[in-house]
Formats: structure tokens, C-alpha cells, sequence
């Protein structure tokens, strides 16, 4: 059960990741100079993501390519769905801090936070990916998927590091204050 939290875990963070390469950054017009380099940008992390989730973990599985396709589609499914998830997560969130800003009554604000505590503590996105790959996978190479994942999910993190880095105009060296550990 550890590894599946952590598992949970490691995917939100890859997300809220990958999806703050699409917030828009500051500067001129709503979505600033950049939005469509930074989108681009964002489907490429994307992209390598479940292309390094699936080979990664087809091999350790020792998948056939039948199954492991089947595996990089359920790998896409579960991408989407944290993403519409951390979407409306942020929608949300912008209307809680709305409600705050504007000193709202204590019901609408409680009930507003309510909805934002719910959709955080959610692992629904989990349960369903789990369910996809139980359609091809037996149970031992879905505990196999689960004991991976962390470790697989690290590199994930740095080849997110390094898109944002790349982003920044730095390129993709550790850089200053690189911490392994993050």
C-alpha cells in the first residue's frame, strides 16, 4: 500500500510538473509572449514521459509489444486523467481564492475549500490506471508496476527538471543548487 501512495504521489507531482510548464508566464496579453513555445514544450515533456514510463517499465515487466503498447496506452489514459484532474484542481482553487479575496461568507468559503480538500485527497485516477493495466497485466506484474514506480518516477522528475531548465533558457545541465534527492 506504501508504494501505491507513493505512487500517487510521484504522478501528481509529475503532473502539477508538467502542467506548470503551461501556466502562462508574465508579460504582455493573458498568456504572455511565450504560451505557445511553452504548450509545445509541454506536450514534448509530456510525450517523453510515457514514452519513458512504458519502455521503462516493459522492460522490467518483461512485456511482450502487444502488451506493452497496451501498457503505453493505459500509461496516456492515466496522463490525461491527472491532468483534466489537476485542471479542475486549479479551477477550483482559483475560485477558493477568489471567495477569500473577496471576504465571502464563511458558509460559501467552507464549502468551496471543501470541494478543493476532496479533489486533492482523490486517488480515484490511481484505482482507474490500475484497472486498465489489470486488464492485460496479472497481479504480480501489477505489484511489479507498483514496487517501480518510485524509482522509474525520480528519473521522470529529472527529465522534467531538466524541460524546465531547457524552458529557462539554461539548458540541460544539474546547474546551481542540484540536489539528486529532489
Amino acid at each position: 500500500m506504501r508504494h501505491a501512495h507513493a505512487f500517487l504521489l510521484t504522478t501528481t507531482l509529475l503532473v502539477g510538473a508538467t502542467a506548470a510548464l503551461a501556466e502562462p508566464p508574465p508579460g504582455p496579453g493573458p498568456a504572455g509572449p511565450f504560451a505557445g513555445k511553452r504548450e509545445e514544450m509541454r506536450a514534448r515533456v509530456e510525450q517523453k514521459i510515457k514514452t519513458y514510463l512504458t519502455v521503462e517499465l516493459a522492460s522490467r515487466l518483461a512485456l511482450d509489444q502487444k502488451r506493452a503498447l497496451q501498457l503505453g496506452d493505459a500509461v496516456q489514459r492515466h496522463m490525461e486523467r491527472k491532468h483534466q484532474r489537476g485542471e479542475k484542481m486549479r479551477t477550483e482553487a482559483d475560485k477558493l481564492r477568489e471567495l477569500v479575496e473577496k471576504k465571502a461568507p464563511d458558509a460559501a468559503v467552507k464549502s468551496q475549500l471543501d470541494m478543493v480538500v476532496g479533489l486533492a485527497g482523490k486517488d480515484d485516477d490511481l484505482h482507474a490506471f490500475l484497472g486498465d493495466t489489470g486488464k492485460f497485466l496479472n497481479v504480480t506484474e501489477q505489484a511489479k508496476l507498483a514496487l517501480s514506480m518510485p524509482e522509474i518516477m525520480r528519473d521522470v522528475h529529472r527529465l522534467v527538471r531538466e524541460a524546465k531548465r531547457e524552458f529557462r533558457g539554461r539548458g540541460p545541465g544539474p546547474g546551481p543548487g542540484h540536489d539528486d534527492d529532489e
